[in-house]
């Protein structure tokens, strides 16, 4: 890994937005979950909810059924 990011030089050093493992984890989830259930592509699915939207309404989803979060999400759209 080293050697990569060596190479790579200052790319990895940029700053960038931070994202905590269980937003991650969360998000994932749902859009896992979303084209699990509802047969969407990825593509369909991030058009709708991007990584953006998922991110500024968590602390008011995260606690709601999967099928809700999607329910709000497609009703937005």
């Amino acid at each position: 890994m080293e050697e990569v990011i060596d190479e790579a030089g200052d790319r990895f050093k940029k700053p960038g937005e931070v994202y905590s493992e269980e937003l991650i984890y969360w998000i994932g989830y749902i859009y896992r979950y979303w084209h699990y259930v509802t047969g969407e592509s990825s593509k369909e699915i991030i058009k709708m909810a991007p990584v953006k939207v998922m991110k500024q309404n968590y602390e008011r989803l995260y606690m709601m059924t999967p099928e809700e979060v999607i329910g709000i999400l497609k009703e937005n759209n």
